[in-house]
């Protein structure tokens, strides 16, 4: 008997002291947003022009969206650049919706971050579910920080190879700890 309730103190022990854990990851505050681009209109958008556009009729929150159609099998678009001001985290989260109609070829964004020396270094993610024709998915990339980089500035940039429209909306920037930089890959 004496066994038995000792294996049973140290199951709770154990038990309590994961959820202790578990309840402290992340911190208090979790992902801090540090920017915020609703693309209902293009204020600040570096690439706007001819085939990048605001399409008021389609959008995930009824604002509008930004409308790209690639008609000569590939283009770069710069989307946006900030300076994200005191940075916490150890992750770069970047959270947008789109949506695609004829695409053919791929889709990938690009995150830019920028140190105090000036050296870029560039994640690219392939956006795999967004070709053909697709409605609204959300798609992020996180990029974890080298240890002691610390972001000046920041660029995010969308490549499409291949020819169709694709429409992005409620583009969104994180810092955040690894443990709460959640996702979809």
């Amino acid at each position: 008997m004496t066994r038995y309730f000792a294996c049973q103190c140290r199951s709770r022990a154990i038990v309590f002291v994961v959820l202790l854990l578990a309840a402290g990851c992340g911190g208090p505050e979790g992902p801090v947003q540090i920017g915020s681009f609703p693309l209902d209109d293009t204020t600040g958008l570096l690439g706007a022009g001819e085939n990048v556009e605001i399409d008021a009729d389609q959008s995930v929150d009824g604002g509008g969206s930004l409308h790209i159609f690639s008609e000569e099998g590939g283009m770069l678009v710069n989307l946006y650049e900030l300076t994200p001001g005191e940075f916490a985290g150890d992750t770069v989260v970047l959270n947008v919706d789109m949506k695609c109609e004829m695409l053919g070829g791929s889709t990938f964004l690009d995150l830019w971050i920028f140190t105090a020396d000036g050296a870029p270094r560039t994640a690219r993610k392939l956006c795999k579910d967004i070709s053909r024709t697709k409605d609204w998915q959300e798609v992020e990339i996180r990029v974890p920080l080298l240890p002691d980089e610390v972001p000046q500035k920041m660029r995010i940039a969308l490549i499409l190879k291949g020819r169709g429209h694709l429409w992005i909306d409620d583009l969104k920037l994180f810092s955040a700890h690894a443990q709460d930089a959640t996702g979809q890959e």
